[in-house]
């Protein structure tokens, strides 16, 4: 009851000075009605809090509090427009007098015109100052983003500076706490790491001791890993031993390593490092290639066609058809030598009749794809009319590409045509480029070409029998038959050089063992 009467008589009493606050809003005293209105704001939350035991009064009382809080909103939101206006006004006036300080005497004479610019220039001037604020806040607001994003990419520079430093420091470390825990494989890691370099101050006998450690307990990645060690020049410095490295090499594979059986089955077929066993051989190479291992395969298709290495009779005899199908499983594994070997085979390089249009089926999506080497042939095939009409300028075209991929022989090829005209102009300047850039490339029939141009002074090179000399020489040693014959002529005549019939006789003889009749009729004139 208490409560009740005490509400009544604080609602009464905020009654009265809300009916104040309304006259004084109404007739324009603010001053006078914003204390009331603050006033009011306080006590309705209060009677708010009363009233909590008596809901009808505490539904009175929000609704007053609700009347006096949007009479309050109200005059705070006038109380802002008039600020702003004075802020506005202010400006203008301090635009009018800073920047039109003569307008009032102008408008005089002027007229009315004069009036309308000078508000014109007021309002111009007060927006351009409201603007100028605007882009120093808008400036500032940057700034502060800048700084904060630059703050960021720091923070993020330390971070990732400071996670790969965490990275890389510890590698040897886990390394060797895995291998204190008898992790054969971080034995075999930290050795590499050791003996290479690698991430650690370079220790080549405790790292190749950690390697054969491991392998010894059975790690297949350091077993492969001392048998290429022995085998080449390498970061480990260690001592070329190829029995040692084929020891090693069937360890691997027959713990199951593919690339050490296809090593162990070249070793066995060329006598590396243990006495030949083309039968043991090929054993190898054929497990090695059963499980995709492209140079298996390619080196048993090289065994079956006869080519580049005979087959063995006790192991079988050539098979074209079987070399065919190894060559296939080669450019299926990604080696790209397969599509050469299979291409010769169809040229009839292989004692098979030509098939041109196969051959060529082989080489062009490669020669499309950029390989020099294919873009190479293809020109040679438009050239000599190979399967196809003969067509000079086609094959200037691919000898050009394969030239500008990096190959010799398509600089070589498209030198020549220049130096003849066919497909291309005459041009020996041109010519020249081509040739030079094969023989730097240290391609035989360019490196004897050169010597020729520069023997004979010929297409702007100056007389150079030394140079000249030491280019044929140059080619004659990579084994062009025509560049041993002018060895031999050279020396016989003594052209630049002391006559030596030792020496001649010694590159006529290399000439007649590479075919060519000049040289076989010389040698059996000399007896």
């Amino acid at each position: 009851m208490r409560t009740h009467v005490k509400t009544h008589h604080h609602n009464a009493y905020l009654f009265r000075h809300a009916d104040q606050a309304s006259t004084a809003v109404r007739r324009g005293d603010v001053p006078f009605a914003m204390p009331l209105l603050r006033y009011l704001i306080c006590g309705v939350l209060c009677a708010g809090a009363i009233n909590a035991f008596n809901p009808a009064a505490a539904q009175t009382v929000t609704q007053d509090y609700a009347r006096y809080a949007s009479m309050l909103n109200q005059e705070r939101a006038s109380t802002a427009r008039r600020e702003q206006q004075n802020m506005y006004d202010e400006s203008a006036r301090a635009n009018r007098y800073a920047s039109n300080g003569g307008s009032a005497a102008g408008s005089g004479s002027s007229g009315g015109g004069g009036a309308d610019s000078g508000v014109v220039g007021m309002l111009s001037g007060t927006m351009s100052n409201m603007m100028d604020r605007h882009n120093q806040r808008a400036a500032a607001r940057d700034a502060e983003d800048r700084k904060a994003v630059d703050a960021y990419n720091e923070r993020n520079r330390v971070l990732k500076e400071t996670t790969y430093k965490i990275k890389e420091i510890p590698l040897i470390e886990l390394n060797l706490e895995k291998a204190a825990k008898g992790d054969i494989k971080a034995m075999g890691a930290a050795g590499y790491q050791y003996a290479t370099g690698k991430g650690v101050t370079q220790n080549r006998e405790r790292g190749i001791s950690m390697v054969q450690d491991a392998a010894n307990r059975g790690d297949i990645t350091a077993m492969s890993t001392l048998a290429y060690w022995y085998r080449t020049k390498n970061e480990a410095n260690t001592q070329l031993d190829l029995a040692k490295s084929h020891e090693w090499a069937v360890k691997a594979a027959t713990a199951g390593d593919i690339d050490s059986m296809t090593v162990t089955g070249i070793d066995l077929l060329n006598g590396t490092g243990v006495a030949a066993n083309p039968t043991e051989a090929q054993r190898w190479l054929t497990l090695a290639a059963g499980k995709n291992d492209g140079i298996a395969n390619l080196t048993l298709g090289n065994l079956y066609s006869g080519k580049f290495m005979a087959m063995p009779s006790e192991t079988g005899k050539t098979d074209i058809k079987k070399a065919e199908a190894y060559y296939r499983k080669a450019i299926a594994s990604g080696v790209k030598d397969g599509v050469d070997k299979l291409a010769e085979l169809y040229e009839g390089g292989y004692g098979t009749e030509p098939d041109w249009p196969r051959a060529f089926a082989e080489r062009k999506p490669l020669a499309d794809a950029g390989d020099p080497v294919s873009e190479t042939y293809i020109g040679l095939y438009y050239e000599r009319g190979y399967g196809m009409p003969k067509d000079m300028k086609l094959a200037a075209e691919w000898f050009t590409k394969a030239a500008k991929h990096g190959s010799a022989r398509g600089n070589y090829e498209i030198g020549r045509l220049y130096f003849d005209g066919e497909g291309v102009p005459e041009d020996s300047a041109i010519a020249v480029k081509y040739t030079r850039q094969a023989a730097v490339q240290g391609f035989p029939e360019a490196l004897h070409m050169m010597g020729l141009i520069t023997f004979n002074g010929k297409y702007g090179i100056a007389t150079d029998n030394i140079e000249a000399e030491r280019l044929i020489r140059l080619a004659a040693e990579k084994g062009n038959v025509h560049a041993a014959h002018d060895m031999g002529v050279i020396y016989e005549q003594g052209s630049g050089v002391e006559k030596d019939r030792a020496e001649s006789r010694k590159w006529f003889k290399a000439c007649a063992d590479g075919g060519d009749e000049r040289c076989v009729k010389k040698m059996k004139s000399a007896g």
